[in-house]
């Protein structure tokens, strides 16, 4: 049998292609664990809960109150390199759920 790896997205140590699989069906974008990315997810997700995933490889959040292209902006703006915001949705969208 014949494997193939992708190396493009398996761009955290060890975390692999998971990565990239945002555990919620609402729109929401993520950032790879490591470096300043806690504080960047808080300071743009607003009421959203930033949340750890796939054993610490990631942290999501909804795009609450915001679209999917206005929390990728600012999560960029706010230092996360482009090629490490990746969301669920189109630019348009916003989460259905909201924060209690």
């Amino acid at each position: 049998p014949t494997t193939t790896a992708t190396s493009a997205t398996a761009s955290v140590t060890g975390c692999g292609s998971l990565l990239y699989e945002i555990p919620t069906q609402d729109a929401a974008c993520a950032v790879p664990y490591g470096g300043n990315h806690t504080e960047i997810m808080s300071a743009c997700c607003g009421p959203a809960d930033v949340v750890s995933y796939e054993n610490n490889c990631g942290l999501y959040c909804l795009a609450e109150n915001q679209n999917v292209t206005s929390l990728t902006n600012c999560l960029t703006s706010n230092g996360a390199a482009y090629g490490q915001v990746f969301c669920n949705e189109p630019g348009n969208a916003t989460a259905s759920a909201t924060t209690t």
